[in-house]
């Protein structure tokens, strides 16, 4: 839906941005001893960006996982097609644990090498069939910052907490 409102210049970016595609790019560091990387893209062609050819292959959008537990929120991502890679992969090396990164870059400016969104992740478990591949990661995009929580506000009247100051309690 193109914008009409808001700086002319704002505008006319973002309604040209809209007529071409974001690209989902993941990149799994799998083997420490000898450098060897995963790279993916939810795209139909391979890709170059930032000095790497990134294969196409069909990725789900990721799905974040949410609980009132307390527990960390997961996110799971499914790849289809690159199950008898991936299971060799899974069984000579220890998948959880390892570190990855998923970019969002846009598709008129693969040329620039910083992505448009960076979500650093940690494997924490994978599994493999012959259609699709899952992989469970925690997301670690930035710090714990309490100072910046935008917490919903709450109604208080006087009447619900006589407690607050400013009321006054009669008999």
């Amino acid at each position: 839906m193109p914008v009409t409102n808001g700086p002319s210049w704002i505008v006319e970016e973002k309604n040209k941005l809209e007529q071409s595609a974001w690209i989902l790019l993941i990149e799994l560091m799998y083997d420490v001893v000898t450098p060897a990387t995963l790279r993916i893209c939810r795209w139909t062609e391979p890709i170059n960006w930032n000095s790497h050819t990134w294969t196409p292959w069909p990725i789900s959008e990721p799905k974040t996982s949410q609980n009132t537990q307390g527990e960390m929120p997961t996110t799971d991502i499914s790849v289809a097609g690159l199950s008898a890679f991936i299971m060799s992969v899974i069984e000579k090396n220890e998948i959880e644990g390892k570190k990855g990164n998923i970019y969002w870059v846009h598709q008129d400016h693969l040329a620039d090498s910083t992505p448009i969104r960076t979500f650093p992740f940690t494997v924490i478990g994978a599994t493999a069939s012959w259609e699709v591949v899952n992989f469970t990661v925690i997301m670690s995009s930035a710090p714990f910052e309490p100072l910046q929580l935008q917490l919903p506000v709450a109604l208080v009247t006087r009447a619900e907490f006589p407690g607050v100051p400013g009321t006054q309690i009669t008999v």
